[in-house]
């Protein structure tokens, strides 16, 4: 390529009756058009697009007064005194050492043009991520005895909690409690206080009967 850009610019200070751009640069797969400009005396010289490194050696690609085919054509417009190559389907190959030149008496005149056709890099596609794809498991937290934190079981492992000791006497049928001992003293004194009311009104009921039977026996005497 440095090679080519030395001649294209040793063309430019030597040619002055043709000129162009020194570099022209495409697309893969696209078009392109440029244009060399020339002196009035050539417009109805025959002009041509050439490759090679060398301009003696080149290989004519297309001619403005021959036929136009394939993908590169040369179009003369004489009223703007310009020759225009356009190129279609670009390909890589198509890269290299070119020559915008007319076909006068004598030698030629001529300039050189580096083509610079840039690759097309394929798109590559992507793979499908699979951290994405794999399911876990429902995580339960369940109730823990301990006064520790909680923890995380999986669902297919998960037991269903034990009912402690306290929650199976209140959801089974409750069994009579034992009375206490305050209980009991409060009863028995109870008992005892209602019985000695009731000696306490056998005592005057007695003392009672005892004087009027006193006082029947001292009347009938």
């Amino acid at each position: 390529m440095e090679r080519i850009l030395f001649l294209a610019l040793l063309s430019g200070i030597q040619g002055k009756d043709i000129w162009g751009p020194a570099v022209v640069t495409g697309r893969e797969g696209e078009s392109l058009s440029f244009c060399c400009g020339y002196d009035e005396v050539y417009a109805r010289r025959d002009k041509y697009w050439c490759r090679g490194e060398s301009f003696s050696s080149c290989h004519i690609v297309v001619r403005s007064l021959g036929p136009q085919s394939g993908r590169t054509s040369l179009e003369d417009r004489s009223d703007s005194r310009e020759f225009c190559v356009t190129i279609k389907d670009l390909t890589v190959q198509d890269s290299g050492a070119y020559w915008c030149a007319i076909d006068i008496w004598g030698p030629d005149s001529h300039m050189a043009v580096a083509l610079s056709i840039d690759a097309v890099r394929p798109v590559t596609p992507s793979k499908p991520s699979t951290a994405n794809s794999t399911t876990k498991p429902a995580t339960t937290i369940s109730p823990s005895p301990s006064t520790g934190p909680p923890t995380a079981t999986s669902a297919a492992t998960l037991e269903p909690p034990t009912t402690p000791p306290s929650r199976r006497n209140e959801t089974g049928s409750k069994r009579p409690e034992k009375p206490g001992t305050l209980t009991i003293l409060v009863i028995s004194t109870g008992l005892l206080l209602l019985f000695l009311c009731q000696a306490c009104v056998m005592a005057t009921v007695w003392r009672r009967t005892g004087i009027i039977c006193r006082g029947h026996r001292d009347a009938v005497r």
